[in-house]
């Protein structure tokens, strides 16, 4: 979860806005067919990835990530 929130904070210091910033879980390139959870920009088409997988599911409680990314209002896509 340190690895997301450090991204996301990576983000932010870049110039990106906190309402265009999302957590994914998925695969952002088809090539890899490698799941985790990454960052997207959210816009008015929907979303793209910008970041690699920054970690896989073992290493996120996604009740606690939830939490987290409500409280600093990160949308997420889990």
């Amino acid at each position: 979860m340190e690895k997301i929130l450090k991204a996301i904070d990576e983000k932010l210091q870049e110039g990106y806005s906190i309402n265009n910033l999302e957590v994914d879980y998925g695969c952002p390139d088809d090539e890899l067919g490698k799941e985790g959870y990454y960052l997207s920009k959210l816009n008015g088409w929907g979303c793209f990835p910008i970041t690699d997988i920054l970690c896989d599911d073992t290493e996120v409680n996604d009740d606690e990530l939830i939490a987290m990314l409500d409280k600093i209002n990160v949308s997420y896509s889990i």
